[in-house]
This record gives structure tokens, sequence and C-alpha cells, in this order.
């Protein structure tokens, strides 16, 4: 794990985590925040989400399956309010998550490093996707460099 303060990949990125197993939101989020991540908002379920969505996080990592149902519209909403959207889950079927056009995809488990590189690659992509430039997203390809099973 990198130590706080030294990585600043996500700096001054704020980042809603939809997930429902406590254990895995704390990893993720203390993941994120070691990544420099401004913010961190946890939900468990949709309707949380939604509440904190009105925030208007930077980033998303949504888990598909959640206690009040799947995240899919959630996903297209956050996506159209200009909130990039990674989906963390390791139940996501590909047919499910095609239709969110400018989501990625990061299979569970995975390494702190694959998600953080995850959270970037959305942010360049939804720059890309909705032709809109943003604050925070760092320089590179607007093609998503995607790991393991990820999706455009």
């Amino acid at each position: 794990m990198t130590q706080p303060g030294s990585d600043t990949r996500l700096d001054g990125l704020s980042i809603l985590i939809l997930e429902d197993e406590f254990l895995v939101a704390i990893a993720i989020e203390d993941d994120l925040q070691s990544a420099g991540a401004k913010e961190t908002l946890l939900a468990r379920t949709i309707a949380e989400a939604r509440e904190i969505a009105r925030l208007r996080p930077d980033c998303a990592v949504l888990d598909l399956r959640v206690p009040d149902g799947l995240s899919l519209d959630l996903a297209q909403e956050l996506i159209a309010a200009g909130t990039s959207v990674v989906f963390h889950s390791g139940h996501a079927e590909i047919e499910e998550l095609v239709r969110v056009r400018g989501a990625i995809v990061c299979s569970k488990p995975s390494l702190p490093e694959e998600l953080i590189d995850a959270v970037l690659a959305s942010r360049r992509h939804l720059e890309a996707f909705s032709g809109a430039s943003i604050v925070g997203a760092s320089s590179g390809p607007s093609t998503p460099h995607l790991r393991r099973g990820s999706l455009r």
C-alpha cells in the first residue's frame, strides 16, 4: 500500500463509492485516498448513492449488484451529469454493462493500482465521450486503457 500523501494521481478528485460490503468499501476508500483523492463518499445502496450524487462527485466507483438493485441506471445518470464511472464488480455480466456507454469496468478482486488506473481511464474516457474538458484528468490517450475485462 502507498503511504498517504505520497501518491497524487487522484489529487483533488471527489469519488463516490457504491459498495454494500463494508470492509471492501473501506479498503477501496483507503486506496483512493492514498492515491490523493480529495474526498470519498460512501454509499451502500443506490438510493444513498443518488443522494450523494447531488454533491456532483468527479468519479463514481460502483458495485453492479447492491441490496436495492443493479447500478446500471445510476451509472447512466452519473455519466449524463458529468461524473465518470467505474464499475467495480465481481459479478458483472458483459451483456448488462454494454448498455452503459462511457463507463469503465474493473473486475473484482483488483489490485489498488488497477482500480486507480481505472479511475484515471474513466476520467479520460468521459472527456472523450462528452467532448468536454475535465479538470483533474491527466493528459494522455483518450481511448481508455482497460484491464481485466473492461468495456467502453
